[in-house]
């Protein structure tokens, strides 16, 4: 007797002998595993046809084998031969059949949710990714989503699907038709959803592992769906998916981590630190620091030495510790006021004995500067009267490889300079210049808020400490006297490499420009009150720009604030009106400058490149071009080189850092403002 047997998938007829009844065989011409009636009188039950009718699939891979393309699994021949000759078959060692589940439109589910999961996370991950970009060059966001592409194409899905595999061999059930397909938009969103909270956290790690995980579960309910399985099937097989899925990641996040360091050290050999403004591989990585850049400048090794633990403060630095053999050689300059500008009225340069790699200024109006440098594995702190710049007192740290930029900040009365310390516990220590000892020392410890980073001194009593909090920012403003937070003023996420917060010269108020809802805003908070201004939109800003001002600054007498932002030249500037009462802010000016038209901005300079100058109705760009600003017009210009920072002060005092001769010096100009006012505008 023979059984006469039909593939429900392309229709090929076999004829078996009856002791194969029952048996499932897999089609030689498409690969179809199905099953042989139970007797020779019954050649395809009802309930075969019914599922023939319901699952018309081609099956990728069985739970046996590794893939589409693995050779036939023992007792099937590769040449086409009828199912009589292949009396060794067992069904059981393939594993049940893995056909679509019979719920209402399941079949319509199993056909569009793996091309809809790729699509939704496609469009996720260009949407973060471009809005992450936090330079001016338009294609390197699609870099970075080709590399995140590439990682979770060659490493993540392929682990993450042979393991499924493999829990289909080890639990006997089928891999669906086009398991790749539906592996991969199933942990493509995973995988996503990861990268996106990797971004909002700011690149920070832990929030990728909880990007990750929460993709990971929300995976499991299609991994269910799409992989067909039985309720006793689920848990583990999710688990072993799982446990693909971060294994490519692991490995993904080392090569990425690699790659950028081996990007860097390129850069860096071939002295073309500039050639990429920040790293190829994500947002948030670590890229070229100020300190390369300007070692690499000056003909150092790019690769400054590896910092000693942080050591008790010295009161005074050692002769070796007061020569700083890597900064520029200090000289005097034959700079004339008739040659900087003829609105120059007096010209002094600091007569420093030392050279210096960056003034800390204070956060508010002062008569004080400290001058950093350093010297082997400490930093030294030198004060310094800014009338006179008579050397009023120094210190020696050493510096710490565990605080990240190791930022120093000066009160404005000059007797304290705070840093951050991780020794014996993470605290802001408040070393006293007259007391030649620490004076106070701030605990920063805190549950809910993490990463604590110096801001500045508001007074002599107040130190302000930005936090980093779910959703953006928190600026605690400490009293040092009584160690307690006088209040926290949550703001949103700014960037952090721009000028995208300032306080203004008395202190009282704090602005902030940052991305609120997707658009560009201007936020003002009064530091004295925590009171918020009502926000305002930078209409004038398309939202597909970063909010990073290249400036940004308040009069004198917190009455008005300018702000400067520039791409690819262009410049845009903008001055606002601020009610003393903190009521609303006011756009007072928009003027729009092409590429060309600005002061050329020096490789070295750092800080605000907006400063006001004391009448209020005008400002100082760059340390170079005085521009009105009810006008937009360039009434005067400063004929410095290499300008490295610029401030100006209360009456008419600009002061300047600049390297004019190849020389690094501080240059303070008087402007006469008469003649200053005098001019056409």
């Amino acid at each position: 007797m023979s059984i006469t047997a039909e593939c429900t998938s392309c229709g090929r007829r076999y004829q078996a002998p009856d002791t194969m009844a029952g048996k499932r065989v897999r089609c030689k011409q498409c690969g179809n595993i199905f099953s042989l009636p139970d007797s020779p009188d019954d050649e395809m039950s009802d309930g075969m046809q019914a599922l023939a009718e319901l699952e018309k699939s081609f099956h990728s891979a069985d739970a046996t084998s590794a893939g589409e393309d693995s050779p036939p699994a023992s007792g099937e021949s590769s040449e086409e031969t009828p199912p009589e000759e292949e009396e060794n078959y067992s069904g059981d060692f393939y594993g049940r059949s893995n056909v679509r589940f019979r719920y209402p439109f399941a079949k319509e589910i199993d056909l569009w949710l793996p091309p809809a999961l790729i699509v939704l996370s496609l469009i996720w991950l260009i949407t973060q990714s471009i809005n992450a970009n936090e330079t001016s060059i338009r294609w390197l966001p699609w870099l970075r989503i080709g590399v995140a592409l590439f990682c979770f194409s060659v490493l993540i899905a392929p682990l993450t699907l042979a393991l499924i595999r493999y829990a289909g061999r080890r639990f006997k059930f089928q891999m669906p038709s086009n398991d790749r397909r539906r592996a991969y938009a199933i942990y493509l969103f995973a995988f996503v959803m990861g990268y996106a909270l990797w971004i909002a956290g700011d690149g920070q790690i832990p929030a990728l592992l909880l990007g990750s995980f929460a993709g990971v579960a929300l995976a499991s309910a299609a991994l269910w769906l799409l992989f067909r399985l039985y309720p006793t099937e689920i848990a583990p097989t999710a688990g072993f998916s799982a446990i693909g899925f971060f294994l490519g990641l692991g490995i993904s996040i080392g090569l990425v981590f690699v790659g950028n360091l081996v990007v860097i050290q390129t850069l860096l050999a071939m002295k073309s630190p500039d050639s990429l403004p920040a790293s190829p591989f994500g947002p948030h990585l670590p890229w070229i620091t100020a300190d390369q850049r300007n070692a690499l400048t000056a003909g150092n090794n790019p690769k400054s030495p590896v910092p000693s633990p942080s050591n008790p403060p010295r009161t005074s630095p050692t002769p070796a510790a007061t020569e700083n053999r890597d900064a520029v050689p200090v000289r005097q300059s034959s700079l004339t006021p008739a040659e900087v500008s003829p609105v120059v009225k007096s010209l002094e340069i600091a007569p420093l004995k030392e050279a210096f790699d960056q003034i800390i200024y204070p956060l508010t109006d002062s008569g004080f500067r400290a001058f950093q440098h350093a010297s082997g594995s400490n930093t030294i702190i030198d004060l310094r009267d800014a009338q006179t710049w008579a050397q009023r007192a120094s210190a020696s740290f050493a510096t710490a490889p565990e605080v990240s930029g190791n930022r120093y900040v000066l009160s404005p009365d000059g007797k304290f300079v705070a840093h951050i310390a991780t020794f014996p516990r993470l605290s802001a220590q408040v070393w006293s210049f007259a007391d030649r000892n620490v004076a106070y020392v701030l605990p920063l410890s805190d549950e809910k808020l993490t990463d604590p980073e110096l801001v500045g001194f508001v007074d002599s009593q107040k130190l302000i400490v930005r936090w980093q909090r779910p959703g953006g920012y928190g600026l605690d403003i400490r009293d040092l006297t009584s160690n307690q937070r006088i209040r926290l003023i949550e703001v949103p996420r700014y960037e952090l490499d721009a000028t995208a917060i300032c306080v203004s010269p008395k202190g009282n108020l704090v602005a902030i420009a940052a991305a609120v809802g997707n658009k560009p805003s201007l936020l003002i908070y009064g530091l004295e009150t925590g009171k918020e201004v009502p926000p305002v939109v930078i209409g004038s800003l398309d939202p597909r720009w970063p909010v990073k001002p290249t400036g940004m600054a308040i009069t004198a007498d917190s009455s008005k604030l300018g702000i400067i932002f520039e791409q690819d030249g262009n410049a845009l500037l903008l001055a606002y009106q601020i009610d003393a009462d903190l009521a609303k802010i006011t756009q007072v000016a928009e003027r729009i400058y092409p590429a060309g038209s600005m002061p050329t901005r020096s490789s070295q300079y750092s800080g605000s490149s907006l400063s006001w100058l004391p009448d209020g109705k005008s400002c100082l760009l760059y340390g170079q071009g005085i521009f009105d600003i009810a006008t937009g017009r360039r009434i005067a210009e400063l004929r410095l080189n290499n300008v490295q920072t610029c401030r100006a002060s209360v009456p008419n005092l600009v002061e300047i850092t600049a390297i004019p001769d190849d020389v690094r010096q501080v240059i303070s100009l008087r402007l006469d403002m008469d003649k200053l006012a005098s001019l056409p505008r």
